[in-house]
């Protein structure tokens, strides 16, 4: 399922801070010569002494090009390279002479962002020792801090949060946030801090002329959690990319110039596509083709894996619930780990990808990097076993319903009615939303594909039609989407437009609810004129055991809530937040995260997630898509 932008409390934050010397762009292809001399550093394991070497970075900034993959406008944006490149410069560090892993201070970081920030934000960097520390501030008000401790290892980060603050990357509203007033509130563990530990990875971190060094990859898989960007460092290319959706480095192709003058246009995946084979390449023969590999140094897979460690130790929702303390410990007694590091493409993605299906949740997969040959007979995205079971059920299932709706000459978005027309049913296969260019007016269309909009005119039409005592939803090939879809469902449910959903945050402890109400008659404001359907109709909610994640959390929040009875097969769970992460060199991770979905009992003040399914108040094995036939299981 996924979190929309406004929803519960694990939002977006993010950082400034300015400390770099202006430099004239420079739009040359020819890759930079890292100024300054080699010199040692002191590294976080004492007595080893580091090979350091100065570089200075141009930052190109795309996050801004008007393109999101649900955008209308998508790839029609026609931009010159130069148009993107900051006008500073930024002080990085390599080891030895591993050119292509990047370390930097926090501070240097947070002027990556310097952009990113509405204007009254400020930020305090400071260094006290082997710590790094970052202070977001509005005014007097403190909004968010975060701490690295090079000697524990350990990022700690107060709960506080800055989304609000962050410019917005594309002008494009999207419906979930539409028609919905809500009030979120954390009732359990509000101050808790969140711990965070990269001990279990190879990531190094040095003292270097008395400032703190870390990793790009460990600043920017932390960072990038709280301001929504994301960035890609090739050292060959003397540059630096930031994106609030990483398909841009894909699909946006940027113009600039060859040392000869003549036009190139590439996108940031291209070019690096094209220094990686330079710098890393072996011609090969394939099918009788030449063709150039890119065999990947040990230090770079190592690098990567460490990326991945640190990603699933810390963000990924399951680890309890599958009992392993680490995913390095997990790993540990199987040739996947072994097989992150080697130099082929091939091996590395094989072994993310059945290291993420041994996980086998349903929300976790592995897209590996098309520039560094990540890609096998599978293609670039890999699924667990547990996906590809669902794939085959849900194309079983749809069979079925497709052939009841050509025997009786319906439509899938169509009301039926049962016989004696007392039970009314319709289907909806995901919790969607659409984005859209607010300065062009709504699309046409939208009250079809926006979920709460096509389910407040389904009820309506029945409402209109009169004599239905009894409503079927059909969540039977709900594959999940927006949570905040999920919350208006369940007020139109309701008797008094309401609905209160649960969380609770593993990364903390912390346990919250968030109660909303919702706009039904569409006139810009919630007030008592806003009847919902509650005390219209009896509810039923049909599940099978594809109906997963919000298509899961939604018959069961209805159950708990006394808002509707479960009909069918048990749900086939899924509670969690789907989360993310790029890895380096533009590898990606997905995820069930830290954020799981599910019940507070007050009186004894636990917390019951959804993630084994719901069992159905009523059993029925019969043909789930005839109206009769569900109507008599009902009775």
């Amino acid at each position: 399922m996924k979190k929309s932008n406004y929803l519960l409390v694990l939002a977006v934050a993010s950082l400034l801070a300015g400390c770099a010397s202006p430099k004239t762009p420079d739009s040359s292809l020819e890759p930079s010569t890292p100024e300054g001399s080699s010199q040692s550093g002191e590294s976080s394991t004492p007595e080893e002494q580091l090979d350091v070497h100065e570089v200075k970075i141009d930052h190109y900034n795309i996050s801004y090009c008007p393109f999101l993959s649900e955008d209308p406008r998508e790839l029609t944006f026609e931009g010159q390279w130069s148009e993107y490149k900051s006008a500073n410069q930024f002080d990085f560090c390599y080891l030895n002479d591993e050119d292509e892993l990047p370390y930097l201070t926090l501070e240097t970081y947070m002027s990556l962002l310097s952009k990113d920030f509405k204007d009254g934000v400020a930020i305090d960097v400071k260094e006290e020792g082997k710590t790094s520390s970052v202070v977001v501030k509005k005014g007097d008000d403190k909004l968010m801090s975060m701490t690295f401790d090079c000697d524990s290892k350990k990022v700690t980060k107060n709960p506080g949060t800055v989304e609000s603050q962050m410019k917005p990357i594309h002008n494009l509203k999207n419906s979930v946030n539409e028609y919905i007033e809500s009030k979120e509130e954390i009732f359990v563990g509000k101050d808790l801090d969140f711990v965070y530990s990269w001990e279990n990875t190879n990531f190094k971190t040095f003292t270097y002329k008395d400032h703190n060094y870390f990793p790009f990859s460990l600043l920017d898989l932390q960072i990038s959690r709280e301001t929504g960007r994301s960035f890609w460092y090739l050292g060959g290319l003397n540059s630096v990319y930031e994106v609030g959706d990483t398909k841009q480095y894909i699909s946006v192709s940027l113009q600039t110039k060859t040392k000869d003058g003549l036009d190139v246009y590439r996108t940031v995946e291209g070019f690096a596509s094209d220094m990686y084979k330079e710098k890393f390449g072996k011609a090969d023969i394939e099918e009788g083709n030449n063709v150039v590999r890119v065999l990947l140094p040990r230090y770079l897979a190592s690098y990567s894996k460490d990326a991945f460690y640190y990603v699933m130790d810390n963000f990924y929702g399951l680890g309890e619930t599958l009992g392993y303390k680490s995913m390095a410990k997990f790993l540990d007694n199987t040739t996947y780990a072994d097989d992150m590091l080697s130099p082929e493409g091939k091996v590395r993605a094989r072994a993310y990808s059945y290291a993420v299906s041994i996980l086998n949740d349903g929300h976790t997969g592995f897209t590996g990097s098309s520039t560094t040959n990540e890609g096998t007979a599978l293609g670039i995205s890999y699924v667990q076993t547990l996906a590809l079971d669902r794939v085959s059920l849900q194309r079983i299932l749809k069979d079925r319903r497709d052939a009841q709706l050509k025997k009786e000459g319906k439509d899938v978005k169509d009301v039926r009615y049962s016989s004696d027309g007392k039970v009314a049913y319709f289907s909806f296969d995901e919790f969607a939303a659409v984005n859209y260019d607010s300065g062009e007016g709504r699309p046409s269309g939208i009250e079809t594909e926006d979920t709460y909009l096509y389910f407040l005119n389904q009820l309506k039409t029945i409402k209109a039609k009169g004599g239905v005592e009894k409503i079927v939803i059909d969540d039977t090939i709900n594959g999940g989407g927006y949570v905040g879809q999920l919350c208006k469902l369940l007020c139109l449910m309701s008797k008094d437009n309401s609905s209160t959903v649960y969380y609770r945050c593993r990364e903390n402890n912390a346990i919250g609810r968030m109660v909303s109400k919702v706009d039904v008659d569409l006139n810009g404001k919630i007030d008592e004129e806003d009847v919902t359907f509650g005390n219209n109709f009896k509810f039923y909610i049909l599940t099978s055991s594809y109906s997963f994640s919000c298509g899961n959390a939604f018959p069961s929040y209805a159950k708990d809530f006394k808002l509707a009875m479960t009909v069918g097969s048990k749900s086939g769970g899924g509670e969690c937040v789907v989360g993310g992460s790029q890895l380096p060199y533009n590898s990606y991770v997905n995820y069930s995260s830290n954020f799981h979905l599910g019940y507070y009992n007050a009186t004894e003040k636990t917390f019951s997630g959804y993630e084994e399914g719901a069992a159905p108040d009523i059993s029925f094995a019969g043909n789930f898509y005839d109206v009769d036939e569900v109507a008599n299981a009902i009775k």
